[in-house]
């Protein structure tokens, strides 16, 4: 498994993975926290149509800061996908205008941040964002350009819940898809 966004920002830890070429038909996603899954959320959503040898561009850094709204610039292009991941304080989020949000939901044990995942369009430079209810607690999100494997279309997507549906991952839980 590939990851790309792998950083942290303060208190929050922001991480994406990937799998390329992976068997078709039904699987399980398994995720296992190292330590207590304090405030631990992760979302799940299936790519379909992606370039299996660059399946992702070389992503920007992830951006992290304390105000009310995250964003980050991702390079793209046309009939790529871009898609994001949040981690941080401010559990009221709208995504931003041309996204489409795949996943939110509040961490086990948290009382006052989120995770989102949320996809666009590619273009030459996309930028995806989320607006927070004012607060003063950090974030980080994270983004990537997804290449398709041939132009067009884009990539299809599939998502593992509804965007407005809360799900808690304890340790060892297994997501089908």
């Amino acid at each position: 498994i590939e990851a790309w966004n792998v950083s942290a920002q303060t208190n929050f830890r922001n991480a994406a993975r990937y799998l390329i070429a992976p068997s078709t038909g039904a699987g399980d996603v398994v995720i296992t926290w190292s330590a207590a899954a304090d405030e631990s959320c992760g979302g799940v959503v299936v790519f379909t149509g992606v370039d299996q040898t660059t399946p992702i561009d070389t992503p920007p850094t992830p951006a992290n800061g304390n105000d009310n709204a995250p964003t980050i610039n991702v390079a793209s292009a046309v009939n790529d996908l871009v898609v994001d991941n949040y981690y941080g304080g401010r559990k009221t989020l709208t995504v931003g205008a041309g996204q489409t949000s795949r996943w939110t939901q509040d961490p086990i044990g948290a009382s006052n941040v989120a995770g989102a995942c949320s996809t666009e369009l590619g273009a030459a430079t996309v930028t995806m964002s989320w607006s927070a209810a004012a607060g003063t607690l950090g974030w980080i999100i994270g983004g990537a350009s997804i290449n398709p494997s041939a132009a067009p279309p884009p990539v299809d997507v599939t998502q593992w819940n509804s965007p407005t549906e809360s799900i808690v991952l304890e340790p060892e839980t297994v997501v089908s898809y």
